[in-house]
């Protein structure tokens, strides 16, 4: 049994993205973040709670650098962490990597594994 804990926040860049009273889910296939010349990606990654208490989550997020649909490909997993606190880090975009590319977030219980939300 999973505890109640989901996706709060996500901050891409300065700006953040609030999944609401949900349950931790929000598909925002249509936002953009702006990324410059650089090409990195700076991230903070928020979880919530029902409760009145904080957990170990296990955080990772993918990115479709060849637009082929999934994200299996060798590099597309770009972070795989755990945090028990807002967890924050930075990934770079591949040179060759050109246009709108998707990204996906995964937060599970650190102590359960059990995958309840996606981002």
């Amino acid at each position: 049994m999973c505890i109640r804990d989901s996706i709060k926040r996500i901050t891409w860049n300065g700006t953040p993205y609030s999944t609401g009273n949900n349950n931790g889910y929000r598909d925002f296939t249509e936002s953009i973040i702006t990324v410059s010349e650089s090409r990195i990606i700076n991230y903070q990654l928020e979880a919530g709670f029902a409760g009145n208490y904080v957990l170990t989550e296990y955080w990772m997020i993918y990115a479709d650098w060849n637009k082929d649909g999934d994200f299996e490909d060798e590099g597309e997993n770009v972070l795989k962490a755990t945090s028990a606190i807002p967890l924050t880090g930075s990934f770079t975009i591949p040179q060759q990597v050109k246009g709108k590319i998707r990204i996906r977030v995964i937060m599970t219980d650190a102590g359960k594994m059990c995958i309840r939300d996606r981002y």
